[in-house]
């Protein structure tokens, strides 16, 4: 067996040009882009009962906190006819659409995990059976940033569970049968980081709408969220080989069922607004 751990945290980063200068070299001091990373696991294998039966193990964790740099101007103040100067920022906040700028950070997040027994029937033949798991969770899955804020994009939550046996048997030193059956169960969520959903947006009367200003701003729920995921997967297979000389001749059959238990992908459910650039205003 073995074990590993990765480990980077902000304190070892350094700024990078950009949070200490713009782009006219004017010197800065933007705060330091978060960015932390914890990877662990690790194997361990051997046998249960000595030349006939083997364990394996194996177990990997990935923790990530990054950031999108949004730049939707804050700065620059705007006469707004009827209503108080603002930047664009706070006009979108005042008109309900919540704007995160600079380094918004976000999650990266997956666990695995497998166990796997080998056993030898001797004559008969090998069984072998597995167990797979896996979870993630990933807040950028629909990209943001620049003019586009942290509501526009979406997570992807998926689960993932697999079972799978195999027998594989040797008859007279040149026929080779082997079997296999698997089950495997994927539960995946993909919704809006709207955060006018008060929490996780999983309903369609959530959040939103939808607000694009040519150059300006992107903002609102992501619109073609949610899309929930359910299914569960049958397989079995059996090939049975005939080894002769310098040929092989194989034949068998593969069933694949796929049983879609849950699914939906909607758009527009709470209407989307374009407008073109900003018009200048005369006299002002």
């Amino acid at each position: 067996g073995n074990a590993s751990f990765f480990f980077r945290d902000d304190a070892l980063n350094t700024k990078e040009y950009f949070e200490r200068s713009t782009p006219a070299g004017v010197a800065i001091d933007r705060p330091k882009a978060p960015y932390r990373q914890n990877q662990f696991g690790g194997i361990l294998g051997g046998p249960i009962k000595k030349d006939t039966t083997f364990f394996f193990g194996s177990f990997e964790r990935l923790d990530v906190t990054t950031s999108n740099f949004v730049n939707i101007d804050d700065t620059t103040l705007i006469p707004v006819p009827g209503q108080a100067p603002g930047t664009v920022k706070g006009i979108l906040e005042r008109s309900g659409f919540p704007v995160d700028t600079g380094n918004v950070p976000y999650l990266v997040k997956t666990d695995s995990f497998l166990v796997k027994l080998d056993h030898s029937l001797k004559a008969a033949g090998q069984l072998a059976f597995r167990y797979d798991y896996a979870d993630g969770l990933n807040e950028n899955v629909e990209p943001w940033g620049g003019l586009v804020a942290k509501s526009r994009g979406a997570l992807i939550d998926s689960t993932d569970h697999m079972f799978s046996a195999a027998h594989t048997a040797v008859f007279r030193t040149k026929w080779v049968n082997e079997a296999r059956f698997q089950f495997a169960r994927r539960d995946q969520e993909v919704n809006s980081l709207d955060p006018n959903c008060g929490g996780p947006c999983v309903g369609e009367n959530q959040g939103g709408p939808t607000l694009e200003i040519l150059g300006v701003a992107s903002v609102g729920r992501q619109r073609f969220t949610p899309q929930p995921r359910s299914n569960d997967r049958y397989q079995v297979l059996d090939t049975l080989s005939l080894l002769r000389g310098n040929h092989q001749m194989k034949a068998g059959v593969d069933f694949n069922y796929v049983d879609h238990k849950r699914q939906a992908f909607p758009l527009h459910f709470g209407g989307r607004y374009l407008f073109g650039s900003l018009p200048a205003i005369p006299g002002l």
